[in-house]
């Protein structure tokens, strides 16, 4: 059995639900998705690496970093 976490889609099933509003990307956003693209590319970065290291955050860092930010 799965149990959803802050990492799924829609976050855990006590939270509020996913936000779907568009948005304006900042620049260091984009240029960060610049840089994941070109290392994919290479082959040196793959899906699986970053939502492994995504998940092994602490929840509330989950919580308190942006999007992009929870890559860094």
């Amino acid at each position: 059995m799965h149990l959803l976490d802050a990492h799924d889609v829609g976050g855990a099933a006590d939270e509020a639900p996913l936000c779907r509003e568009e948005r304006s990307l900042q620049l260091w956003e984009k240029q960060t998705d610049a840089v994941f693209g070109i290392l994919a590319s290479k082959g040196l970065l793959n899906v699986d690496a970053l939502r492994r290291g995504v998940e092994s955050l602490e929840p509330e860092a989950t919580e308190k970093l942006p999007y992009y930010g929870q890559y860094w």
